[in-house]
């Protein structure tokens, strides 16, 4: 993580996170060193602004996320999207444009989304 950072346009932007570091209730004790970069506002509720902010960040860090990807003992690049359950929600709908998929799959990175319990009142 540090070689990387060291001569990325990333450091001092990202997050980083140590293996063995105490964590928070959700991951007590971090297994991986690991970067995190946010790409859209924490507060967005839904998904097509998280993925239009990440194909503009892949769009214009393709080849930094390339280097990231082929770098020695860099086991996953992910691009995590997060919604919020409301209780009174019977379904929500995940559609994810072509390019989007396209362009994280082009750079060898992989898809998560977070669905995260909420009561309507407090999100992040």
């Amino acid at each position: 993580m540090d070689s990387f950072l060291a001569s990325s346009p990333w450091s001092g932007v990202a997050e980083t996170f140590r293996r063995g570091a105490t964590g928070n209730a959700y991951r007590p004790t971090r297994e991986y060193s690991s970067l995190q970069i946010a790409v859209s506002p924490i507060d967005e509720d839904f998904l097509e602004p998280q993925v239009n902010a990440a194909l503009a960040f892949l769009r214009t860090y393709d080849a930094e996320v390339r280097r990231l990807v082929t770098f020695p003992g860099v086991d996953a690049v992910e691009f995590r999207l997060g919604l919020f359950w409301l209780p009174d929600t019977a379904i929500y709908p995940i559609s994810l444009t072509p390019s989007f998929l396209k362009a994280v799959g082009d750079v060898g990175a992989s898809v998560d989304i977070y669905v995260y319990a909420s009561d309507g009142e407090s999100e992040v």
